[in-house]
């Protein structure tokens, strides 16, 4: 039964590979990924070091930054793949797989 419901898919798949639109999205999808990348490390750097109040001087804080860090690539997972649910559902109109979809981000 479900060979039956992917070799459409397959097909419609394969004629979205030829549209414009479809590849600059794909691409948009990767450059998505690439901000992610840059914001992880921008707060890795960004909360390596911070000011204590009390000794009024930098302290070296690398389990925040890493905490932090952690924090950052965890939703920047979860929007990246709310994105792409989003746009097959929107512009292919395709119903999410929901069990799928999250197997595949855990």
């Amino acid at each position: 039964m479900e060979n039956h419901q992917e070799e459409p898919q397959a097909k419609s798949n394969s004629n979205l590979e030829q549209k414009w639109w479809f590849r600059i999205a794909k691409v948009a999808y990767i450059f998505l990924y690439l901000f992610f990348a840059i914001l992880i490390i921008a707060s890795g750097v960004d909360n390596f070091y911070s000011y204590d109040t009390v000794m009024k001087s930098n302290s070296y804080t690398p389990g925040f930054a890493f905490l932090n860090m952690l924090i950052v690539i965890a939703i920047g997972f979860i929007i990246t793949k709310i994105t792409k649910i989003t746009f097959f559902y929107i512009f292919l109109a395709q119903k999410p797989n929901w069990k799928k979809e999250l197997t595949k981000i855990f």
